[in-house]
Protein backbone atom coordinates (compact mmCIF):
# COMPACT_ATOMS: atom_id res chain seq x y z
CA UNK A 1 0.00 0.00 0.00
CA UNK A 2 1.32 3.34 -1.04
CA UNK A 3 2.22 5.42 2.03
CA UNK A 4 0.80 9.56 1.64
CA UNK A 5 3.29 12.05 2.02
CA UNK A 6 3.09 14.28 5.35
CA UNK A 7 3.57 16.97 3.07
CA UNK A 8 0.39 16.72 0.74
CA UNK A 9 -3.44 17.21 1.32
CA UNK A 10 -6.42 14.94 0.32
CA UNK A 11 -9.45 16.70 -1.38
CA UNK A 12 -12.53 15.29 -2.62
CA UNK A 13 -15.09 16.85 -5.28
CA UNK A 14 -18.77 14.94 -5.09
CA UNK A 15 -21.11 15.18 -7.93
CA UNK A 16 -24.57 13.32 -8.80
CA UNK A 17 -24.20 10.77 -11.61
CA UNK A 18 -27.74 9.76 -14.03
CA UNK A 19 -29.38 7.16 -12.21
CA UNK A 20 -29.80 4.74 -14.55
CA UNK A 21 -25.75 3.68 -14.36
CA UNK A 22 -23.78 1.35 -12.29
CA UNK A 23 -22.00 3.91 -10.56
CA UNK A 24 -25.39 5.74 -9.45
CA UNK A 25 -26.37 2.13 -8.13
CA UNK A 26 -22.98 1.05 -6.42
CA UNK A 27 -22.42 4.45 -4.58
CA UNK A 28 -25.21 7.09 -5.36
CA UNK A 29 -22.24 9.64 -6.06
CA UNK A 30 -19.28 10.35 -7.90
CA UNK A 31 -16.46 10.79 -5.97
CA UNK A 32 -12.92 12.04 -6.86
CA UNK A 33 -10.32 11.84 -4.01
CA UNK A 34 -6.74 13.43 -4.63
CA UNK A 35 -4.12 13.66 -3.51
CA UNK A 36 -2.09 17.30 -3.91
CA UNK A 37 0.73 18.77 -3.07
CA UNK A 38 -0.63 22.08 -1.32
CA UNK A 39 2.38 24.54 -2.61
CA UNK A 40 2.08 23.61 -6.50
CA UNK A 41 -1.81 21.89 -6.30
CA UNK A 42 -0.23 19.26 -8.32
CA UNK A 43 -2.27 16.05 -8.38
CA UNK A 44 0.61 13.37 -6.81
CA UNK A 45 -2.69 10.26 -6.48
CA UNK A 46 -5.90 10.17 -7.48
CA UNK A 47 -9.17 7.80 -7.41
CA UNK A 48 -12.48 8.30 -8.05
CA UNK A 49 -16.25 5.86 -7.64
CA UNK A 50 -16.66 5.03 -11.13
CA UNK A 51 -17.95 1.09 -12.31
CA UNK A 52 -15.08 -0.06 -14.10
CA UNK A 53 -11.35 -0.51 -13.57
CA UNK A 54 -11.03 0.71 -16.61
CA UNK A 55 -13.36 3.63 -16.30
CA UNK A 56 -11.20 4.75 -12.60
CA UNK A 57 -7.89 4.48 -14.97
CA UNK A 58 -8.97 6.20 -17.48
CA UNK A 59 -10.11 9.30 -15.39
CA UNK A 60 -7.03 8.55 -12.91
CA UNK A 61 -4.45 9.07 -16.35
CA UNK A 62 -5.57 12.25 -17.25
CA UNK A 63 -5.34 13.70 -13.03
CA UNK A 64 -2.13 12.38 -12.12
CA UNK A 65 1.05 14.95 -12.70
CA UNK A 66 -1.46 17.84 -13.37
CA UNK A 67 -1.94 20.88 -11.72
CA UNK A 68 -5.07 21.16 -9.67
CA UNK A 69 -6.09 25.11 -10.29
CA UNK A 70 -3.60 25.56 -13.73
CA UNK A 71 -4.39 22.79 -15.37
CA UNK A 72 -8.52 22.73 -14.43
CA UNK A 73 -9.46 22.98 -18.15
CA UNK A 74 -6.82 20.91 -19.58
CA UNK A 75 -7.93 18.07 -17.78
CA UNK A 76 -11.73 18.76 -18.31
CA UNK A 77 -11.31 19.37 -22.66
CA UNK A 78 -8.93 15.47 -21.93
CA UNK A 79 -12.11 14.17 -20.00
CA UNK A 80 -14.19 15.41 -22.64
CA UNK A 81 -12.09 13.45 -25.59
CA UNK A 82 -11.09 10.69 -23.78
CA UNK A 83 -14.02 9.39 -21.54
CA UNK A 84 -17.16 8.88 -22.72
CA UNK A 85 -18.59 7.17 -20.39
CA UNK A 86 -22.52 8.03 -18.92
CA UNK A 87 -20.95 9.66 -15.83
CA UNK A 88 -18.56 12.09 -18.03
CA UNK A 89 -20.83 15.62 -17.14
CA UNK A 90 -20.51 13.78 -12.96
CA UNK A 91 -16.89 12.97 -12.97
CA UNK A 92 -16.17 17.05 -14.78
CA UNK A 93 -18.39 18.03 -12.18
CA UNK A 94 -16.46 16.68 -8.93
CA UNK A 95 -13.20 17.73 -10.48
CA UNK A 96 -14.53 21.21 -10.48
CA UNK A 97 -15.73 20.77 -7.07
CA UNK A 98 -12.66 19.31 -5.50
CA UNK A 99 -10.77 22.38 -7.39
CA UNK A 100 -13.15 24.95 -5.41
CA UNK A 101 -12.67 22.95 -1.76
CA UNK A 102 -9.06 23.09 -2.44
CA UNK A 103 -9.20 27.12 -3.59
CA UNK A 104 -11.06 27.50 -0.40
CA UNK A 105 -8.70 25.62 1.68
CA UNK A 106 -5.92 27.41 0.32
CA UNK A 107 -7.49 31.14 1.43
CA UNK A 108 -7.55 32.27 -2.36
Amino acid sequence: MKSFSKETWYITGHAQPPSDIPAYQLYKMVVIGLEVEPETGQIVDAYCTLATPIARRVVKSVLIGRKLLEELNIMIEEIEKRFHGSSQRAVIYALKDAAKKFTSIKGM
